[in-house]
């Protein structure tokens, strides 16, 4: 049995669309914050005629509409790089244990002391916030995986490179994208057609 494998790895809390409440991605130079906004709206019919009505049967009716927005603006539900992007962190999961000597000199040779990108994840666990950050350095030989470190956990593991690409898609254009239509294109093709005429 090798020493590697008696580790117990660093599992991912459990993150979805619907318990994350923000997601930072710091690049280089760049940040890009995406927030969930969610805003509760009356019922349309009005119900404040009946007041023997049960307060709890109407604070039931109303509507939760959540919204995404990064840099103030409305990210679109079918945008795919919000899509992939929340697809890809509800299956966040390391592939293998790279160390677990916890030296500096590691730290630094897998690029995780000046890393390509740390994500940060603010979610919510029951009635508790709480944040994850995983922080990315170089690629790895063969250029499949990443180094990476999760919150304070000084072990350094490999997390595949294709499932974190969406990460690296996370900009303010891509999110903010506007999906064209199939006729929005058919028709677009049509105008250049009809000026190549």
């Amino acid at each position: 049995i090798q020493v590697d494998e008696l580790i117990a790895q660093a599992e991912f809390p459990s993150i979805s669309e619907d318990n994350i409440q923000s997601v930072t991605w710091t690049s280089g130079e760049s940040t890009v914050t995406l927030v969930k906004e969610e805003t509760e709206s009356e019922p349309a019919e009005d119900s404040s005629s009946d007041s023997s009505a049960d307060t709890s049967s109407d604070s039931s009716e109303e509507e939760t509409t959540t919204v995404w927005k990064v840099d103030g603006q409305t990210v679109s539900e079918d945008n795919t790089t919000f899509i992939s992007l929340m697809a890809q962190l509800s299956e966040l999961a390391f592939s293998d244990c790279y160390d677990y000597h916890k030296q500096a000199q590691t730290r630094t040779d897998c690029g995780l002391d000046t890393p390509v990108g740390v994500l940060t994840v603010v979610y919510t666990d029951g009635d508790e916030e709480k944040t994850m950050t995983l922080t990315l350095g170089a690629l790895a030989e063969g250029g499949e995986s990443y180094y990476a470190m999760l919150d304070d956990d000084p072990i350094i593991y490999l997390i595949p490179s294709n499932e974190i690409g969406s990460l690296f898609s996370m900009t303010v254009d891509n999110l903010t994208a506007v999906e064209e239509t199939e006729e929005e294109t058919d028709a677009a093709i049509r105008a250049v057609e009809e000026l190549a005429r």
